[in-house]
Order: structure tokens, then sequence, then C-alpha cells
């Protein structure tokens, strides 16, 4: 995996004779033709993940260099160098007329008590409350008649927390079935703090309409505030035809932090096998064998109608559910905020897998397979799946007894191993002590339905540990209080290993 990370649009480009074209301001259909020939390269030995940092770069240019795309790359147009424009809405009226007023518009949901469209002499405002159901709006239609021309807007937002939502769409009318199709969309879940312009790729002839969505999900003062502005069609003269990835825009420094730690999707290995998984450094979502998106619905496909389909799965869950192609930063979070659907049970699909973790707070799944997981530093959670799964902590994977890290176990099985039960292995955490002594580096309790083991590496856990493990919905402690007998009881029936 490549990150591309760039603040900028193409302006320089390396000619056949090896020297230098472009005038280092402005990018031309020349210096963009040329720039992406030169990304071929290095598309065909790693994927490549392109962001843009910063309000100076177009995601129109920058999806050339990119080849991650959710499901299938596709084929874009866009336009490039000088172009004239036609405004179609700027709002600077109180009663302009057809789509310059508001009240053209067609609320489709949440609308007055729960949100509202206005003009406030300036931009047009779109708002909504939490709690209520996303506030979307949909333009009257738009007719374009030239094939070199594109859509524009500005944006930008106010009570916009992250974790709101944004989202835009432009929509084509289908003459022969009546329907609006959806041509391109985008999304952001960050403020927007300064007028950003978003414009469309290369877009056929034809009627279409705008479609925009606020979605106030936080708890913030204020309810979250959309501002459209300087609604245009942009005429070229010049237009660059290539293959074009998902990007992802960080406006400000949350944003870059989002989309660094969401990183990117892999699908390999494709087959399912005994496999040993390095996550490294990051907040990395693993699954050692394949994701299991069963029982996901949405239109036209009820769980159990796609069985099988594991990420492309979840990729057309969310491009329906969304109304856009889904990003690796929403296929992160998505698997992130809903961690328990993709632990199937009785899924015995599978190898005997080794996965680490790596530094970072991980989201690790085994799935089949008698699995070995290890976490790594950082506060992890851990799925075991089906089979006798080994849940692992090696030496410097702790905390400190100021801030011990803490990993949770979601589905330890309290069974025999031979049984397929699941056993704890920390003896390269600890420095190898006697059975005797293990009361001192560990202490078992319950707590709720949970069992919560403080782990102290320097053997004085009496007086501090730094590393925590919380197993949720299992009782090891079988209802004693005596550490002893609890670790003896674990150790005789191979649940617990904590020496060599």
């Amino acid at each position: 995996m490549t990150y591309f990370l760039t603040d900028g649009d193409p302006t320089y480009y390396l000619n056949n004779n090896g020297s230098r074209g472009g005038d280092g301001s402005t990018t031309d259909a020349t210096t963009l033709q040329e720039s992406i020939n030169a990304f071929q390269a290095l598309s065909k030995v790693t994927s490549v993940n392109a962001i843009g940092v910063g309000d100076g770069v177009s995601a129109q240019y920058l999806q050339f260099f990119d080849n991650t795309a959710s499901g299938n790359v596709s084929t874009v147009t866009v336009g490039v160098g000088s172009h004239s424009d036609t405004t179609l809405a700027s709002f600077g009226s109180l009663f302009g007329s057809g789509i310059n007023n508001p009240s053209n518009w067609t609320t489709t949901s949440g609308g007055l008590g729960s949100g509202a469209i206005r003009n406030l002499g300036g931009y047009m405002q779109i708002t909504d409350v939490t709690g209520s159901g996303d506030t979307k709006v949909v333009s009257p239609n738009i007719t374009l008649s030239s094939s070199k021309m594109a859509l524009a807007f500005d944006v930008s937002t106010s009570n916009f927390n992250t974790g709101d939502s944004f989202k835009w769409a432009i929509e084509k009318l289908n003459t022969s079935t009546g329907q609006w199709e959806t041509v391109q969309s985008g999304s952001s879940t960050s403020p927007i703090s300064s007028a950003v312009e978003i414009e469309s790729n290369i877009l056929a002839a034809g009627t279409y309409h705008l479609v925009y969505s606020v979605g106030d999900n936080t708890s913030g003062l204020g309810s979250a505030t959309v501002n459209i502005d300087n609604i245009e069609t942009h005429s070229y003269g010049s237009t660059i035809t290539g293959a074009a990835g998902t990007v992802d825009i960080a406006h400000q420094a949350s944003d870059l932090d989002t989309v660094l730690q969401g990183g990117s999707v892999s699908t390999t290995p494709a087959t399912v096998g005994s496999d040993t998984i390095d996550g490294g450094a990051g907040n990395d979502v693993i699954f050692a064998d394949t994701i299991n998106t069963d029982g996901l619905s949405w239109a036209g496909h009820p769980a159990g109608s796609h069985d099988g389909q594991g990420m492309q799965g979840l990729v057309d869950f969310l491009t329906s559910t969304n109304g856009h192609a889904a990003t690796t930063t929403e296929l992160y979070g998505y698997i992130k905020s809903h961690s328990d659907d993709f632990n199937v049970a009785g899924d015995t699909r599978g190898g005997d897998d080794t996965v680490r973790g790596g530094a970072g707070d991980d989201l690790i799944y085994g799935q089949g397979g008698n699995d070995t997981l290890i976490g790594g530093q950082g506060n992890d959670t851990l799925y075991g799946g089906t089979g006798s799964d080994t849940f692992k902590w090696e030496l410097n994977d702790q905390g400190t007894t100021s801030r011990p890290a803490v990993d949770t176990i979601k589905d330890f099985s309290n069974d025999a191993p031979a049984s397929g039960g699941d056993v704890l292995n920390l003896k390269d955490m600890l420095h190898n002590p006697a059975d005797a002594d293990l009361s001192k580096f560990l202490n078992f309790s319950k707590d709720g339905n949970n069992t919560v083991v403080k782990v102290s590496t320097a053997g004085d856990v009496a007086h501090g540990f730094d590393q925590k493990i919380i197993l949720e919905n299992v009782d090891l402690t079988g209802g004693k209080t005596d550490q002893t007998a609890i670790i003896n009881d674990l150790l005789q029936k191979g649940k617990l290993q904590g020496h060599e």
C-alpha cells in the first residue's frame, strides 16, 4: 500500500527528453495527461491511496492518482484548463426565481420542525436538528446541452461537528424509465470552515438535479448547517479521460488523522487458509479469513440473498444506504461502529491463522480455525470466532501503571481447549514466574457479566497494574475470590499459560 499525499494539483511534468514541462502555477491538459501517464508505472506495482491536504486540491484531478476505488475503478472525464461559467444560482436576492429561490427546491425529508432550507441573502442555508432524521433537499431541474460541461457549487458549514454529515449527489433523468439515477456523489463528516468549490466530472447532455442532505448526528450547540452558493455550469474546451479511484480530501488536521487511521481496504489474501498477518502501526481492522456480511440487508437484497460476497457485500450495502460509492473511510467507520455484526456465530470458514495487530488500537477477527491473536501495543478489541483460539500478549505490549493498556476479548469460550475453548497466553509478557508466584502478577475478578484480569508485568499487582484484559460475558473465576485457587484451576484446565 502506498499513500500519495498532496496539497495541490500537477503543475510540472517531465517531457520525453527529460526536461521539465509546465509553468509551475497552472494545470493544463498536457500537464495533467503527462502526470497521469507517469503515474501508471506506480499504479501497476502497488495500491495507491490518494489523499488531498487543504482546500487547494482538486478532487477531480486527484482521482486519477488513486487506484483503490471501492468496487471497480471507473473511467471518468474531467474538464481541464480555462472554462466559461454560467451562474445558475447565487442567492443574492431573497426573491430569486427558479433554482435561485430555495422555495422552489423540494424538501424530501426533515423540513419544518426538524430542519429547514432558506435564503439568507447571499447563500442558501440548509439546517438539520439532532434526532430528526436528515434534512434532504432537491433542486429544480437543470438542463445541460453541451458534451463538455460540468456542474459546480461552493459549500461551507457552521455549527458542524465531526460526525455530522453533508452529502451531495448529481442525479440524471433516465428518459427511458422516468427514474433519476445518481451519476456522481460525495460526502463530508467534518467541518468545512471556509467555502470550497466542488466540481463534477464532465456530464453528458441531459436533465439533472442536485440533491443535498444534512445530518446533525452530534450533541454540540446549535443545529448542523450547510451553506450553498454559486451553483454554476463550467464549459470546457479541453477534457481528460482516464481511470479514477476514490479519494479523500482532508480540509483540516483532524480530517487527515481520520483518513490515515482509517487507512485503506485490502481484500487479500483472497483464499481462506492458514495465514500470518501483521497489521503494523496504526489502528487496524483485520479479518484473518474473510469478512462475513451475510447478515446485512438493503433495498432488493435481504439478508441471506447475498451470502459469501464478503467485502463486496459491505460496499454494496453502504453504496445503497448512503446514495454514493462507499469510501474507504466509510467502510472503516462502519466496521468500527458495528463490530459485533461481523462476528457471525457458527461461521467455520477459515484456517489456523496468526494475526499480529502491532501498535495501535486494533480490531481483529480470528473467525474460523484455531487462531492465535496478538493485539500488540494499544487498546485492542479481539474476536476469536469459532475454533480453539489463543489470545496472546508479548513483552512490551503493556502500558504503564498510570495508563494501563486495556484489551477486550468479545467472545472468549470457557470450554476446554480440546472442545473448542479458548486460551489466555501471557507467558511472553511476564518474567517466567513459577506457578506459585503467578498471583503476584495476575488478579482475576468478576465485574457484572465480565471477567477482568489485571496484569502487573513487574510482579506487584497488589500495588498497580499496567495491562487490563476484559473478557466479556464469561466468568473465569468460578465464583472464587482466592487468586491462587483461580489461577491453579485455569492452569490445570489448560485455559491459562503464564510461564515457559
